[in-house]
């Protein structure tokens, strides 16, 4: 019996995980709609591979640097991902760990780690000094297909598209969580990530059953 309940218990474990952060975002290159404007999380092409460069919200073009590729850093259930642009290869980053209301988002190249004293530092060039600044926590949106949050690991706010603006240049913020707040809503653009998210519902119903009904 206990045997049974531990691997049910492990069961509902892996359930959850691919609920809260499904396992093959690992990896993937999506792109990243806001639901309120329609317009993409989008690092100003011209600006190229230069650290600080603005990212705003653009009309979907397919471009590269419209397409932003998701790696997590650990295996826990919470454990933060990096969002990479495609296109420049600069990392999501919120500007600085003040948890005020405005805080820039750009793109900045990825923190250099380093092996010393039995502690592993992490490292931003220049003005970064925070490791957190370029981990996000992602977020699904309860069980709507597709949707989410994105919520920096440092300061805890949420990847914001200030007003839902539809307009190209759009600025994107870290910004406080808000009800109602479909700006800070994102559909992730990939078709494998909907049917694991419609799948979920089906395998609790399926998991629960097999509890009452052993």
């Amino acid at each position: 019996m206990d045997a049974e309940m531990d691997a049910a218990i492990e069961a509902i474990k892996k359930q959850k995980q691919d609920y809260f952060l499904p396992a093959h975002w690992n990896g993937k290159v999506v792109y990243l709609k806001n639901t309120k404007s329609g317009t993409c999380l989008d690092l100003f092409a011209e600006a190229g591979r230069a650290n600080g460069t603005a990212i705003n919200g653009w009309e979907p073009n397919g471009s590269g640097a419209q397409q932003w590729k998701l790696e997590k850093r650990g295996d826990s259930i919470w454990s933060p991902w990096t969002i990479q642009n495609v296109a420049s290869g600069l990392y999501l980053t919120l500007w600085d760990t003040s948890p005020h209301n405005g805080t820039r988002i750009v793109g900045w190249e990825r923190a250099k780690e380093i092996q010393g004293g039995g502690l592993v530092a992490t490292l931003l060039t220049d003005r970064f000094n925070s490791p957190g600044l370029q981990e996000w926590l992602i977020l699904p949106k309860g069980m709507d297909t597709g949707k989410c949050l994105i919520q920096s690991a440092s300061t805890y706010q949420y990847l914001d598209l200030h007003l839902g603006l539809q307009e190209n240049g759009t600025p994107v913020q870290g910004w406080q969580r808000e009800e109602p707040m479909g700006n800070q809503v994102w559909m992730i653009e990939d078709e494998q990530f909907r049917k694991a998210m419609d799948d979920v519902p089906s395998a609790y119903e399926t998991l629960a059953m097999q509890l009452l009904f052993p």
